[in-house]
């Protein structure tokens, strides 16, 4: 865990689109505010703060001067989780695989001050943690992103249910086996989220290397069918699995949401990056 906290310690997440007005985060803004980077200097003019007044430059220049410093904007980010019985499959596992997307992406947010709210969704939606924005929350985080067990079946609607959600930037980490995917995209745009969805499947569900007499169970509901796994029948699942990644990603271009498609056997860091670059 260390060493993966240390690979990711420079990458930075930024928004895509616009920056919200906020309290002071990590990254500059034009207007000019109170934070700890020095902008410059202007003339005194009635009314200005003394306090910042630079006695300094006043034996030098016979005028007094007020220190500016540029304001710096603190987002919202809200990681969203899917802990739903389809997420604990594959080799490597799915969900072990989000588990690890979303303690890095809550370690990045939180080491660069800004606010990390985080979410499970299976049926319904819980509140893991809100408002973070220090070290000691995180590894509480850490302990608690590790006891989820994944249940369930996966409605992304119940998502709507989160109303006070402040414009920023929204991870959604997922197999996208579920109901009301692109209704929730646009309830989470309404609010004015930068989204990013990184589609997590295992390599077995993509090129299945099962064949002969099968019995497959749904992982969310129970419910199991036998099946003889031809390679006719291979085929046209395989043709049905890129039909799902490629439809996904239509509804994701269509509302400007980024896409991030990620076999489970990918390095998290190369998901993380490709989830946070802004191009």
């Amino acid at each position: 865990m260390e060493k993966f906290l240390q690979e990711i310690e420079q990458i930075i997440i930024k928004r895509r689109k616009r920056l919200i007005n906020g309290q002071i985060g990590n990254r500059k803004s034009k207007r000019i505010g109170s934070s700890q980077d020095f902008y410059g200097h202007r003339i005194y003019n009635p009314g200005d703060d003394t306090k910042k007044i630079d006695w300094k430059a006043y034996p030098r220049t016979g005028k007094f001067y007020i220190r500016e410093f540029t304001a710096q904007k603190q987002m919202e980010i809200n990681i969203i989780l899917d802990c739903s019985g389809s997420m604990d499959f594959g080799n490597p596992n799915k969900f072990q695989l989000a588990e690890l997307l979303s303690i890095g992406l809550a370690y990045i947010s939180i080491n660069q001050r800004d606010k990390l709210n985080i979410y499970t969704i299976n049926k319904d939606v819980e509140i893991l943690r809100k408002n973070l924005n220090n070290k000691y929350d995180f590894y509480e985080l850490l302990n608690l992103i590790k006891d989820i067990k994944p249940k369930g079946e996966t409605n992304f609607y119940s998502l709507s249910s989160i109303e006070k959600i402040k414009e920023g930037v929204t991870f959604i980490i997922t197999d996208l086996f579920g109901k009301n995917f692109s209704d929730i995209l646009d309830y989470l745009s309404s609010k004015k989220q930068d989204i990013i969805v990184i589609h997590l499947m295992a390599p077995q569900e993509i090129k299945p290397d099962f064949s002969g007499e099968l019995k497959l169970i749904d992982k969310e509901t129970g419910e199991s069918r036998k099946i003889l796994l031809t390679q006719g029948i291979k085929e046209k699942y395989k043709k049905k699995i890129r039909n799902f990644i490629e439809d996904n990603k239509k509804i994701c271009d269509y509302r400007d949401v980024k896409y991030v498609f990620s076999p489970s056997d990918s390095q998290p860091i190369n998901i993380i990056a490709k989830a946070v670059e802004v191009i």
